[in-house]
């Protein structure tokens, strides 16, 4: 189990990526308080989860992932996004990918601006955005955007459809990816 400390510093962190589109209380008030992180999935990777109940036997709970540390920086997990949107009734910092962008995205490649549909401001270049599937309005993965809204909206003029406007960083896809070979050689 990790020092109260390190849960700490990953979750001011987590408020403070978050805290970029949404206020704080907007932030506190869509998810649990009490954090526990793992880091048993693969070397490098963490999962920051939100702890909504506990369970008698040691080490047993129940929760939701709030955030993944990768290489020991700290990124929303999809499903905090979604809860953050759900709760807030406000889509903001993210950017709706069309059908060829989702699954682009989910096999671990970068957004291109042909696939940018939407943009729900406000972001910056270099900013943490969540990347939207528009056929069920789910988080599919966060990424640093590459370019800010008036950027992208000009590359798209431009014809430059090539251009990544969204780094992948993390996308539900990278379970099946990632994890299931892992898993396959034990």
């Amino acid at each position: 189990m990790r020092d109260r400390e390190e849960i700490r510093r990953y979750k001011e962190k987590l408020l403070g990526i978050l805290s970029r589109a949404y206020k704080r209380t907007e932030i506190i008030k869509c998810i649990p308080q009490r954090f526990k992180i793992t880091c048993n999935l693969y070397p490098g990777i963490c999962i920051v989860t939100a702890i909504e109940s506990e369970i008698d036997l040691k080490y047993m709970y129940a929760g939701s992932p709030v955030g993944i540390i990768i290489n020991g920086e700290i990124y929303p997990y999809p499903g905090l996004l979604q809860e953050i949107y759900r709760c807030t009734g406000d889509t903001r910092s993210a950017v709706e990918a069309g059908s060829q962008g989702v699954k682009a995205y989910l096999y671990g490649n970068d957004l291109l601006v042909a696939s940018v549909e939407k943009i729900y401001r406000p972001f910056r270049r270099g900013d943490i955005v969540g990347v939207i599937d528009p056929s069920d309005r789910r988080v599919i993965g966060v990424g640093r955007a590459l370019l800010d809204p008036r950027e992208i909206l000009r590359a798209k003029a431009m014809g430059r459809d090539t251009e990544a406007a969204v780094e992948n960083i993390f996308d539900l896809g990278w379970f099946l990816r990632v994890l299931k070979p892992v898993a396959e050689e034990y």
